[in-house]
């Protein structure tokens, strides 16, 4: 939904192209393009409504036992929530001269306590309406984590990977009390060293690969 807005018409199609072949889980990657209602300033003015994606999860689950899993990325891909300036306090980069790597995509400092709070308010309205047993909150390309001052400094006490991990624990904290399972992109696990040993057990690693495999028989 992020790089291409579909009409619920179009997703229902999609729901039975795909249960017409088997398929029994539906990703839902969203950004701004999901409807936020206790934060509205996240959300497009076209995004899927919860009313519509209700209504959508009922047809794929009741035609196709199919399951359909939003997508709500917490980390990087983040610029649908911290563009807007009542958020801006809780980006990681506030200084264009700190990136690591040059990008407009916006993502959460880990330090500070509020980003927590605000990432609860928005999970928790499509937990809540989530009927599969996970919701995915992202984490891929976050190649500009623990570059603030303060995350900078617990990171060199700590290392970036133990701190990466510490940050997806703790959203994983959260989406476990609203009853759900947590779901994240892998590949930042191979860019931050150190970060797997200490990540939750009970999270569910997604793969994301950006070159061709190879298979060795």
């Amino acid at each position: 939904l992020a790089r291409q807005m579909e009409t619920s018409e179009t997703l229902r199609e999609i729901i039975d192209f795909g249960g017409s072949v088997g398929y029994n889980e539906l990703f839902l990657y969203g950004e701004g393009n999901l409807e936020y209602k206790s934060h509205p300033e996240c959300s497009t003015s076209w995004a899927l409504k919860q009313s519509e994606f209700i209504e959508l999860r009922d047809y794929a689950l009741e035609t196709y036992s199919m399951r359909l899993i939003p997508v709500i990325p917490v980390l990087g891909h983040a610029s649908y929530i911290l563009d807007p300036p009542e958020n801006a306090r809780l980006r990681e980069v506030q200084d264009p001269s700190d990136y690591i790597i040059k990008t407009s995509m916006r993502q959460f400092c880990a330090s500070n306590p509020d980003s927590y709070t605000l990432i609860e308010e928005l999970l928790s309205e499509w937990i809540a309406i989530t009927e599969a047993p996970m919701i995915h909150i992202g984490g891929d390309e976050s190649w500009n984590f623990a570059v603030c001052p303060e995350c900078r400094k617990k990171a060199e006490t700590i290392g970036r990977g133990k701190m990466l991990a510490e940050y997806f624990n703790r959203i994983n904290a959260i989406v476990k009390t609203h009853g759900k399972q947590t779901m994240i992109w892998h590949d930042m696990l191979f860019y931050f060293d150190d970060c797997l040993p200490h990540l939750d057990q009970d999270i569910v690693i997604c793969d994301w690969h950006y070159k061709i495999g190879r298979a060795h028989v």
